[in-house]
């Protein structure tokens, strides 16, 4: 439910998913993994009794009640971003819910990333 600073009408994760859907449909990115970061994971679930997701005019389509499923939806959302077939990006785009603040998270992600990292480097070396 929150509204960007610049332009209280625009809701911030609207506007992320706008950004997402310019980047990735650029060219120069057509064979880069792509590392979503879902932050704040813990704001998030407090959040959610609060402010239903559905209340919100961009996700009225919203009809789960719970952490996972907001965070499924949302997933999802970044997903339909996509405008090439799933064939094309099903395999380099990952997710992440992260809460800064949790090391064992961070140490976790960030272990996940460098193997995603690693074996992109990898798979275009020509060592394999």
């Amino acid at each position: 439910d929150q509204k960007l600073q610049e332009d209280r009408r625009m809701n911030r994760m609207t506007e992320a998913m706008g950004l997402f859907g310019t980047i990735i449909s650029q060219d120069a990115f057509a064979k880069i993994p792509f590392l979503l970061f879902l932050n704040k994971k813990d704001l998030f679930e407090d959040k959610l009794p609060l402010s239903k997701i559905q209340d919100q005019e961009e996700f009225s389509d919203y009809s789960g009640s719970s952490y996972d499923e907001g965070i499924e939806y949302f997933t999802d959302k970044f997903t339909d971003c996509f405008d090439t077939p799933i064939s094309d990006w099903k395999g380099r785009f990952f997710v992440h819910s992260t809460d800064a603040t949790d090391t064992q998270n961070v140490k976790f992600v960030w272990g996940a990333c460098s193997n995603i990292i690693l074996d992109q480097a990898m798979a275009n070396s020509e060592f394999l």
